[in-house]
């Protein structure tokens, strides 16, 4: 029988999240994710499989964070100028955090990862239409 996780999935995928985001996935080494995350080589794998699979997971993540800011913004009950002049502020907000040095991670992904990796161009491709819809 399997031991329970004894860490913080989240914050776990957010360490990883950040690397990526900062050094990208081909540049990312497991001996980088351990030192991020503090885990174990043993419990990275044990709990994400494979370096992809943490890296999918975060990117997951990432778009979620993101998805979850804009849709606020861009759903809400204010009339279609001012979300607009909101969905740009919060732009801007994000571009002067050290966020900004990192690009977009989606953007990133999509311009790194191999044309014929289809399981990320389709996720990135749909996280895209996920967002295209809200405007």
């Amino acid at each position: 029988m399997a031991r329970p996780q004894q860490f913080d999935q989240k914050q776990v995928l957010n360490s990883a999240m950040q690397l990526f985001w900062l050094k990208g996935y081909a540049n990312t080494s497991i001996k980088d994710l351990t030192d991020a995350t503090s885990l174990m080589p043993g419990s990275l794998y044990g709990a994400f499989k494979s370096k992809r699979g943490i890296f999918v997971e975060a990117l997951d993540s990432y778009f979620e964070n993101i998805y979850t800011d804009v849709s606020e913004v861009l759903e809400s009950d204010e009339p279609a100028l001012k979300r607009i002049r909101l969905f740009f502020e919060y732009v801007l907000h994000q571009m002067e955090k050290d966020q900004a040095a990192k690009s977009c991670l989606m953007v990133n992904t999509l311009l790194e990862m191999p044309a014929n990796d289809e399981e990320i161009n389709h996720r990135i491709t749909a996280m895209f239409e996920k967002m295209e819809a809200l405007f």
